[in-house]
């Protein structure tokens, strides 16, 4: 099989800009994919640009749904876009799960992947390790916005006997 690549893109909202570059990133594909998790609202306008191609549209309900995906189904092209706080609601080890096994899906199949996380990662997500690859949008005025990384609450050790 030959070698696919990843791409991850963080972006604040889904905008008409996340739409355009979908359309123009898999504009020379033969067939693509679009996996969209709950969140993403993909308007009539939208849908009726991807009509035109020949792509295979799909909802992401759970993270096993998307690992099987990634584990059975055929090799394309295919472009993934979640709501950041799914990912929260699939619970760390799921997540952690689906962003360790991500970087293999290209690499197994030959296909290109794009992953539009929507919304700011939660800390849990941006320390996963495959997250250090994924680019950060650009303000409004073009500026590069950078998302402090933000440590883990650590607990304290409290000793009862002083005081």
């Amino acid at each position: 099989m030959g070698r696919g690549s990843l791409i991850i893109t963080v972006y604040p909202n889904f905008t008409e800009r996340v739409k355009d570059t979908i359309l123009e990133t898999f504009q020379q594909s033969d067939k693509f994919r679009i996996l969209v998790s709950d969140g993403i609202i993909l308007d009539y306008g939208f849908m009726e640009r991807l009509r035109r191609m020949n792509v295979f549209m799909q909802r992401i309900l759970t993270s096993h749904q998307l690992v099987r995906i990634m584990a059975d189904d055929n090799p394309m092209d295919s472009c993934l876009v979640i709501r950041s706080r799914i990912l929260d609601d699939w619970g760390m080890e799921n997540t952690n799960y689906f962003l360790d096994t991500l970087p293999l899906w290209p690499s197994q199949k030959g296909a290109r992947i794009f992953l539009f996380l929507i919304g700011r990662p939660s800390p849990v997500v941006r320390m996963n390790h495959t997250m250090g690859i994924a680019f950060y949008p650009e303000g409004e005025a073009g500026e590069r916005v950078k998302w402090e990384e933000t440590a883990p609450r650590q607990g304290r050790l409290l000793n009862r006997w002083e005081k």
